[in-house]
This record gives C-alpha cells, structure tokens and sequence, in this order.
C-alpha cells in the first residue's frame, strides 16, 4: 500500500465532529423521551389515584344540617342560603349571619338546634 492510501485508512477510521454532535443530540433526545414518559406516568398516578380521593372525601360537619328541612321552611328556596356574588361566581356555603337570620331562638328539638344556636 501506498502512504496515501495510509492516510485515507487513517481519515475514515477517525470520528467527524458531524458524527459526534448527531449522537450527542440522539442522547439528549433520550433524556427527553424519558422525562416525558416519567411526567406522562406521574401525571396519571395523581389524576387517577390521588385526585378522585381528594374529590371525594367525606368530611365530618360539626352540626347535622338537614336540606329538605330546610327547603320545607323556607320561601326562596336554595337563593335564600346559596346565591351569586355580583361577580358571578357562586358562593357555595352560606356564612353564619345567614343562618344567625333565622336561628336566633332554638327552633326544633334537636341536640344540633340546641349546639347551633348556643
């Protein structure tokens, strides 16, 4: 072989800069990939697993309040506790100078009444 046909052998062996920087992006396209499967799963694990248990969970009220009572003794209906704001958005429990309106004297005879209105 010729010195020349040397140094080709030598040219093609070696590594381009081209090649070098196309598996450097491959590897940063990996880590990419990766880091979307991982939010993709995560995402997941909290919209199926932790947010229905949240949504749903049962809280303890400190008085026993009675809807259809209440909707048998009141005129207005849901708006007398439970209205829009000027804004629009909607105030959903009502605050305790509402209920104050109507419970100033003890109006059943249930422990709750009495608790309430003490």
């Amino acid at each position: 072989m010729s010195t020349s046909d040397d140094q080709t052998k030598e040219v093609t062996e070696t590594s381009s800069p081209a090649e070098e920087e196309s598996s450097e992006e491959n590897a940063s396209g990996g880590f990419i990939i990766l880091f979307f499967i991982l939010g993709l799963i995560a995402s997941l694990i909290v919209g199926w697993i932790i947010f229905p248990k949240l949504l749903y969970s049962k809280k303890n009220q400190p008085i026993d309040f009675n809807h259809v009572v209440h909707m048998e003794l009141v005129e207005e209906g849901c708006e007398s506790c439970h209205f829009f704001r000027d804004d629009g958005t909607y105030a959903g429990v009502p605050k305790l100078t509402q209920c104050i309106e109507c419970h100033e004297e003890v109006q059943g005879e249930s422990e709750s009444e009495a608790i309430f209105v003490a």
